[in-house]
This record gives C-alpha cells, structure tokens and sequence, in this order.
C-alpha cells in the first residue's frame, strides 16, 4: 500500500501545506525482487500569490525534509540507487 496524506492551509494570498509520502513494507515479491522496508518522507510547501499590483506566484518547495534513504519497491535499480534525498525548489512566475 502507497499513499500520500496532506494538510494545506490557506490564508489571504498564502497557501501553506504539509504532506507525507509513505508506503508499507512490500515482502510479497517475485523470484528476483528484494522485500522493500516501509517509509514515510515529509514535504512542505509555500506559495504567495498576487504581490503589489503584479500577479505572481513566489514558492519555496522541499521534498524529504530529514533526507531519509528510501527505496521505491516499483523501481528496477533500487537495490544499488535509493530514491533521491533533501531537494529544496524555489519558484518564482510573474504575469504581467
């Protein structure tokens, strides 16, 4: 079982959301599959939204904020590549 759960609060031009990604232990596999561990990573993300006469959008996004080692049980290299780690984005679109 896979899954994601998010909280996500808005406040005037201010969105805010926290979300999880997490997944069960998989150890019902196939002759040449490995029994993949459960985890759950963390995210959060922020937007601001119609700033100063300019509409816009500024988000500040980060993925895996305790950079934990995770492995995706779907993918055909995770017993020598985990999943990525820490991944911080910053977005910035302007429509004038």
């Amino acid at each position: 079982m896979k899954g994601q759960i998010f909280f996500k609060y808005e406040f005037k031009q201010m969105q805010f959301q926290i979300s999880t990604d997490f997944a069960f232990n998989q150890n019902n596999v196939g002759d040449f599959e490995e029994p993949t561990p459960a985890y759950a990573i963390f995210n959060a993300d922020n937007y601001l939204m119609d700033f100063n006469k300019v509409v816009g959008v500024v988000g500040l996004s980060i993925e895996n904020i305790f950079n934990k080692l995770y492995f995706n049980h779907l993918s055909r290299i995770k017993s020598i590549f985990p999943e990525t780690g820490r991944n911080i984005k910053v977005h910035l679109s302007l429509y004038i």
